[in-house]
Formats: C-alpha cells, sequence, structure tokens
C-alpha cells in the first residue's frame, strides 16, 4: 500500500516551512510528496525551494496560474504518479500526535477494501479563526451517510486520504475550474463506492491561516460551488426523504445569499444536476 502527499499551497510563505517540517517528522523517506503552487504572489515557492525535503528531491513542485482550483490540479497531478491513496493536504497546516504513522499501519488499507479515512481537525489559532474542534462523523452506513451529505458534511477536509484510481474517476469529465469545497464534492462522488472510516483516534492536525475564500459569501467561485453541491444533492437524491433534505440544503444556503449574487448559485445548481 503507497500513500502519496499531495498538497497545494497559495501565499503560505508564512506557513508552509513549518508544515514541510511536519510531514518531515511523519512520513518516512519513502513518502512521495506533490505539492501543487495554484499562483503563489509571496515567497512560497522560495520557502519551499530552500527546504531540505527539496533539496533532498523528496518534493515535487508544480506552478499553476492563478485562479486554478485544488481539483484541476489534483486531476492533473494525480495520473503522474504510482500511488493507491492520496492524502489531501493545504501548505498551512501542520501534523501532529503521530498521524503518520497511524496512517501507515492503519491495518485496512492492506485489506483489498477501498477506504477513505477522515481524522479530527483542530483551529488552534484564536487570532485568526474561532478556536473549534471537528471530527469526522460518517458510520458504516452508507445509505446513511448519502442522508448525511444532503443535509451537511459529515466530514473534515485536510487530512482526509482518499483512494487514487477512484478519485480519478471522480474527478474525469468535470468542470474544476474555480470549484471550490472540493472535500465536500469528493465524498459526494465517493459515497456509493467506498467505505469511509474515521481514524480509530484523535489524530490532530492544526490550520494555522483563515480559510477567507470560502467564507465570502460574494465570492462568485464559491456561490458557484456550493450551488454544484446543492444541484449534486438533488441528483443523487433516491427517495422522498433525500429530495425533502436537498430542498432543506437549498433554503439553508440561499437565504445567506445577496440577491445580486444569486445568479452564481444557480449556475452551479444546473452544473451540479445531471453529473
Amino acid at each position: 500500500m503507497k500513500v502519496t502527499i499531495f498538497v497545494t499551497t497559495f501565499n503560505h510563505d508564512t506557513y508552509v516551512d513549518e508544515f514541510l517540517d511536519s510531514l518531515g517528522r511523519e512520513f518516512n523517506n519513502g513518502t512521495q510528496i506533490v505539492i501543487a503552487d495554484l499562483g503563489s504572489q509571496d515567497k512560497t515557492l522560495e520557502v519551499i525551494k530552500k527546504h531540505v525535503l527539496y533539496r533532498e528531491g523528496r518534493i515535487s513542485l508544480n506552478v499553476y496560474p492563478k485562479g486554478t482550483s485544488t481539483l484541476e490540479a489534483l486531476f492533473i497531478e494525480l495520473p503522474k504518479v504510482e500511488t493507491d491513496y492520496i492524502l489531501g493536504m493545504s501548505g498551512d497546516d501542520v501534523f501532529d500526535c503521530g498521524f503518520g504513522q497511524a496512517i501507515q499501519n492503519f491495518k485496512n488499507f492492506n485489506t483489498g477494501e477501498k477506504v477513505m479515512l477522515n481524522m479530527t481537525l483542530v483551529h488552534t489559532d484564536k487570532n485568526l479563526i474561532p478556536f473549534r474542534e471537528q471530527k469526522p462523523r460518517w458510520v458504516q452506513n452508507n445509505r446513511i451517510n448519502r442522508l448525511k451529505l444532503s443535509f451537511g458534511n459529515p466530514g473534515t477536509g485536510p487530512g482526509a486520504v482518499y483512494p487514487a484510481k477512484e478519485l480519478i474517476s471522480v474527478l474525469k469529465g468535470q468542470d474544476l475550474h474555480g470549484l471550490l469545497i472540493e472535500d465536500y464534492f469528493i465524498y459526494w462522488h465517493l459515497v456509493d463506492s467506498v467505505k469511509f472510516i474515521n481514524l480509530p483516534s484523535a489524530k490532530v492536525l492544526y490550520r494555522r491561516h483563515p480559510d477567507a475564500l470560502t467564507k465570502q459569501n460574494s465570492n462568485s467561485d464559491y456561490l458557484r460551488s456550493i450551488g454544484y453541491l446543492v444541484g449534486l444533492s438533488f441528483d443523487k437524491s433516491r427517495n422522498p426523504l433525500e429530495g425533502i433534505l436537498s430542498l432543506l440544503l437549498f433554503f439553508r444556503w440561499i437565504r445567506h445569499i445577496p440577491i445580486n449574487k444569486l445568479r452564481y448559485f444557480m449556475s452551479g445548481i444546473r452544473s451540479g444536476y445531471g453529473h
């Protein structure tokens, strides 16, 4: 079983050095690290190239134009690596508590069963974002997981481990440009084919940088992404209950959106419905 780490960076020069230090502590020398920089305009690339992991040849660094989405870069980079699983990360994250070893030793990875792992996420910098602990809430029954997805997000995005072949199938043929909230997008597409598993012991990841882009209801890409997921929820509904939950999801979001921005939300719904 091989795990490859896929990292996106964007203006993370303050945080990426600490992040790479944590990767070096948590993962052995045989673990491949692929970094996709999404158009940083600060010193992120300079910091990465000075780090010991880059100098040792453990990092494959690829630079994309500003505006490239995480999923666009992932779809380009994933076919280039030979791996069983992808661990998705952001360059402003930090591992702790032996998470890397827990992933590499996790018994289900060697059973031939396709699984997806989620870890506990803790935001620690109270000056940047509210302190909170977010635990994944998957159950063994994916029918129930689908219902949960219709109403919200039971997973945690950073630190999720995805089966590589299934992930390529998810991304193929999709309009990925500008698509945000990629964890929710992937969960929706994997829920019928992959066993979702919460990491058995609480492993902690520190997110040090506020993800302001996905906190703004005025951001057109964010609103299109939310609309896409609502449309996907309607499209995947298999019974009246799931349809009702999809409708609740629709009203949950639309009431927060400025009227002059509704067109982005509705455009996303049209794109999601039918995928």
